[in-house]
């Protein structure tokens, strides 16, 4: 009778193995490749050990410093830069001053904007703002013209228009600190669409407080951190007031807003696809103090707006920082704590990491 039963008892064992692996089996992500095609030329500010902006041709794998100006991780005070219309030509901002780029060749550009930040590129002109405690404002700095930056309010610019008739700004509150250590600048509950030449009054964009998914989503007390504008909408990362947990609030030109909840992975990069209906973003998993931690993870999605769909093309250990597309629209790349490149592509397929230590700002062919 005792090897009657177990027999039985081995017998169910090893079924319920095989259907384990069956089920395993049938989830298992598709290995990447082993190479990715990557073609173009990459815009890239300092990284983790190195200083400096610079070009990276990702064909002869040439890192080609910018001369000219100097730029290095300074707290809050990081380098953002865009190419205009090609790899040889780019606008930097560096610790308030803007410098146009020809070759490998930087110059400074207009008066500096004290505490500025690059927001964006809306065509002849450039978008800078401030937003820090007691010193916050948009401007615009006619690139035809160079003359002085104009203000546009004392507010906080978010993301430009797709069209580049407009900018996404907030009403900014003080430096939230959390329990953790670390903190972050929270930016109220609603956003407004501002002209950048100037004309009319602002219009209201989104009001996190009139979403009613959000509190279903366990954030009673929304609050927008950053926004990207693209074709399809806006993009605005959610906190629940000062820590987690988080989500993506997806604001459609037409339509009512979703609310992709993120649960404790942060929100950090957001990037629009080129031409198309993807966003790309990153976000890091109970990250709520700066460091290597192993228990920290970094993951790399895309979000379809169509679709509904959300998944994962990429991760890393840690934190990674700057999200760019490539230009044809199928490839992502970030920067990673690891001191290297990491690209994928957009149905994450495919992974390759090269020993750069940059962060990517934009791409070109």
């Amino acid at each position: 009778m005792r090897r009657r039963r177990w027999r039985l008892t081995a017998a169910l064992a090893l079924a319920i193995l095989l259907f384990a692996a069956c089920i395993h089996e049938a989830n298992a992500p598709a290995r990447p490749r082993a190479s990715l095609r990557l073609e173009g030329t990459l815009l890239v500010g300092p990284g983790r050990s190195t200083a400096g902006l610079g070009t990276y041709d990702l064909a002869t794998r040439e890192l080609t410093r910018i001369r000219g100006s100097s730029a290095s991780p300074d707290g809050f005070d990081l380098p953002a830069g865009s190419f205009l219309g090609g790899p040889t030509s780019a606008l930097f901002m560096v610790r308030s001053k803007l410098f146009r780029v020809e070759g490998d060749q930087a110059a400074p550009l207009g008066p500096p904007y004290p505490g500025g930040t690059l927001v964006g590129v809306a065509g002849e002109n450039v978008v800078a703002t401030r937003c820090f405690p007691g010193e916050r404002g948009v401007a615009v700095l006619e690139l035809s013209g160079v003359g002085r930056w104009r203000g546009l309010g004392p507010l906080c610019g978010q993301s430009v228009s797709p069209d580049g008739a407009e900018v996404a700004v907030t009403r900014p509150i003080r430096f939230q600190r959390n329990i953790f250590g670390g903190g972050q600048f929270l930016f109220g509950t609603k956003m407004w669409a501002i002209r950048v030449d100037g004309s009319g009054s602002r219009r209201l964009l989104v009001d996190l407080t009139a979403i009613p998914a959000l509190p279903r989503s366990m954030i009673a007390d929304p609050r927008l951190l950053k926004a990207a504008w693209g074709r399809p909408g806006i993009a605005v990362a959610v906190s629940n007031g000062e820590s987690g947990p988080w989500a993506l609030v997806f604001v459609p030109t037409s339509g009512a807003p979703r609310v992709i909840p993120l649960g404790q992975a942060q929100p950090s990069d957001m990037a629009w696809q080129p031409g198309g209906d993807l966003l790309a973003f990153s976000d890091c998993y109970q990250c709520t103090t700066f460091g290597r931690n192993p228990a920290h993870t970094a993951d790399i999605r895309i979000f379809d707006p169509r679709t509904g769909v959300l998944r994962t093309v990429a991760s890393a250990s840690n934190f990674v920082s700057g999200l760019v597309w490539s230009p044809h629209g199928d490839v992502v790349v970030t920067g990673t704590s690891d001191s290297d490149l990491m690209f994928a592509d957009a149905e994450g397929r495919s992974l390759v990491r090269r020993p750069v230590d940059a962060l990517p700002e934009d791409w070109a062919r």
